[in-house]
């Protein structure tokens, strides 16, 4: 079939379902991303994230191709939701093209990293139940405004790390009470 048969969301939901099956036929996955690439002028900001994790996911995923779905991504981005952003930001790391996309990384942190760390920072230093509550309540309606049911794996090891609640890779806690909440754990 000509890939001009399959609207751009036709082409995701492909990829996606290939990828969820992991089912492996880089022949074909290549032929639909490149369908794909050729029509990203025609996509949404949530079909480019899907496509760039489903292409990631069967390792067919370049880092040109990944460049080009990000430039796009930051073209059409005052709609995207967090979920967008950390999906797309999880695949940028795992291909480790954070340091050669410097202008994702600056709108991710300033719509979504620094935002949530702010509010992680607020809620750690909370000294009373009433203002941890206020507090807490804060951020969860931020997380609902910008649509952000979490961090990932990648950005919540950074964000804990970032607002002292753990050292995590650098082999001790950061933090007393969270040492203490892991030794009464055991």
């Amino acid at each position: 079939a000509e890939s001009e048969q399959f609207t751009p969301q036709e082409l995701t939901n492909l990829l996606w379902a290939f990828s969820a099956l992991k089912y492996q036929d880089e022949p074909l996955s290549q032929a639909i991303s490149s369908a794909s690439i050729q029509r990203l002028s025609e996509t949404t900001t949530q079909n480019l994230v899907n496509s760039a994790w489903a292409l990631d996911i069967l390792s067919c995923l370049d880092s040109e191709a990944l460049k080009e779905v990000v430039e796009r991504f930051l073209n059409m981005c005052d709609g995207s939701l967090g979920v967008e952003w950390i999906t797309l930001g999880a695949v940028v790391e795992r291909n480790g093209l954070s340091s050669t996309l410097p202008a994702f990384k600056q709108e991710f942190n300033k719509r979504v990293f620094t935002p949530a760390l702010m509010h992680l920072r607020s809620l750690h230093a909370s000294s009373e139940d009433a203002e941890l509550s206020e507090r807490l309540q804060c951020f969860q309606r931020w997380i609902i405004e910008v649509q952000l049911p979490s961090l990932g794996t990648f950005h919540t090891r950074e964000a804990l790390c970032a607002v002292g609640a753990t050292s995590y890779g650098q082999g001790k806690a950061a933090c007393h009470w969270l040492a203490d909440a892991h030794q009464a754990g055991l």
